[in-house]
């Protein structure tokens, strides 16, 4: 009885079990799991070959394209080329009206002949100045010469009338003092002393009358000489006003450069006009064999200087240009060899430039959204010819590369962020978020070189939800298991 329970307990177990994978195979499908955790697909880590050739499409275009423009401002008389039309080295593409460039030129130079004849009088009348200014300097030192000996001359007048006056007054006092003496003679006083007296009256009289005569002669003397050395000062003002009147009309130094710089822009002037005279006359000429792209310019209008006329591309060198994404990038190199067809005709070619700067390409993708960066890379033509035609459609060939023994996980699974490509691993049922380093990309997978090694599991669609560290429950997926020897698309 003991062991028919057991039986029955054991079978209960069983059934138990069963329904238990059941709901949790019914749950994967339905994309969830017992306690709500995450079913996700994995794919396990493989090695294998993969061979990668990108496949693109790109432009014809012509390696040495020139824009010719306008060498003057001018009018347009013929314009001998059209877009799409071929055109050799040495063929007329543009000539020029030159009559008003004729008519700028003759201005320019009789401006140049007038500027010259000002410039001539105006040096000429300040040479005059500057000699009259020397003849004026001389006079004024010759007058201050004559100034101070005036003055010194009346210095020792005025001095000559002081010592007079006090050698008159001198006299005056003995005169007077013989005269009173001769006034108190008595016979008592001796005869010799009035005799003596009386000469003395005698010479002191005469002395006095000199005395006063020079004065008069002295004061004559100095009233002439000051009137003659105020005419002296005034002569000297007047000529210190002519000589700075001559100093005013001396040119600078700066104002004869700045003739000079006149003088010249006038120069440049005619030089100007005449060379855009010539360039007029010259017009504009195929400088090699090509085909004009443009040729935005008609007849009758003016052309100013700088302004683009006229297109014309080198078909002798010829290119392709197109783009590339990050994904293919580091595997082109420049004097990479392509192989390319365009209108059925097969060229070689090898990448000749390849651009530092990314721009961003909306998708071409409708159901993508978002854009991309992309690479202009331009691909030389080894052996251009005839049925090159300019802004065709081209399609390119590039291999890439083979990379043996890879390690390998479909493309899908590899993700990009600001800080690089990553997977999404599974490790103790919880995900776990790992750098990784490409390398080749083949049609569906590719190679990883740095932080996956073979039989890791890596989530193969990726949950917007995903998080490292969070729970999830595995759903293999078939593993690619031959080698990805598909060439890869352009990305």
């Amino acid at each position: 009885m003991a062991a028919g329970k057991k039986k029955k307990k054991w079978i209960k177990w069983v059934v138990l079990a069963v329904v238990l994978i059941l709901v949790i195979v019914l749950l994967s499908r339905c994309g969830k799991s017992p306690n709500n955790v995450a079913v996700v697909d994995t794919t396990t880590v493989t090695t294998g070959e993969v061979r990668s050739v990108l496949d693109a499409s790109g432009k014809i275009a012509s390696e040495n394209v020139k824009v010719y423009a306008s060498p003057v401002t001018a009018e347009i008389a013929e314009v001998n080329v059209k877009a799409g039309q071929e055109v050799k080295a040495g063929d007329f593409l543009v000539t020029y009206d030159t009559s008003s460039l004729e008519s700028s030129y003759t201005q320019a130079e009789l401006q140049a002949k007038s500027t010259d004849a000002t410039n001539a009088d105006t040096i000429a009348k300040s040479n005059e100045n500057a000699t009259e200014v020397n003849n004026r300097q001389a006079e004024i030192d010759t007058l201050n010469a004559q100034i101070e000996a005036a003055k010194t001359d009346l210095a020792n007048t005025k001095a000559a009338l002081t010592q007079n006056q006090t050698d008159a007054a001198t006299v005056s006092t003995q005169l007077s003092e013989y005269q009173e003496q001769l006034k108190n003679v008595t016979d008592e006083t001796d005869a010799k002393d009035v005799e003596g007296w009386k000469q003395a009256v005698t010479e002191l009289s005469a002395r006095s009358a000199q005395l006063a005569k020079d004065q008069a002669s002295l004061q004559d003397s100095i009233e002439t000489k000051t009137t003659d050395l105020t005419t002296l000062q005034g002569n000297l003002e007047t000529a210190k006003a002519k000589k700075e009147a001559a100093e005013a009309g001396i040119m600078s130094e700066n104002a004869k450069a700045s003739l000079t710089y006149s003088a010249k822009a006038a120069s440049i002037g005619v030089e100007d006009a005449q060379s855009n005279l010539d360039k007029a006359k010259a017009g504009i000429q195929a400088e090699f064999d090509g085909v004009v792209t443009s040729a935005d310019v008609a007849v009758g209008t003016a052309a100013a200087e700088g302004q683009g006329l006229v297109t014309i591309a080198d078909t002798s060198s010829m290119k392709v240009d197109f783009q590339v994404s990050k994904y293919n990038l580091t595997s082109l190199s420049v004097g990479q060899k392509v192989d390319i067809t365009s209108l059925d005709r097969d060229y070689t070619g090898t990448i000749s430039n390849i651009s530092k700067i990314a721009t961003m390409q909306a998708s071409g993708n409708a159901s993508a959204a978002g854009s991309a960066s992309m690479v202009d890379v331009e691909v030389h033509i080894e052996n251009p010819d005839e049925h090159l035609v300019i802004g065709m459609d081209a399609k390119l060939s590039i291999e890439l590369g083979v990379a043996k023994q890879a390690v390998l996980v479909p493309i899908a699974a590899v993700n990009t962020d600001k800080d690089g490509d990553f997977v999404y691993v599974v490790e103790d049922q919880k995900v776990k978020r790992q750098a990784v380093t490409t390398g080749l990309y083949g049609k569906e997978q590719v190679q990883i070189t740095e932080g996956l090694k073979e039989g890791e599991h890596v989530i193969s669609v990726v949950d917007a939800e995903l998080e490292d560290g969070t729970p999830v429950l595995e759903n293999p997926q078939e593993t690619e298991t031959v080698a990805d020897t598909e060439a890869a698309t352009l990305k």
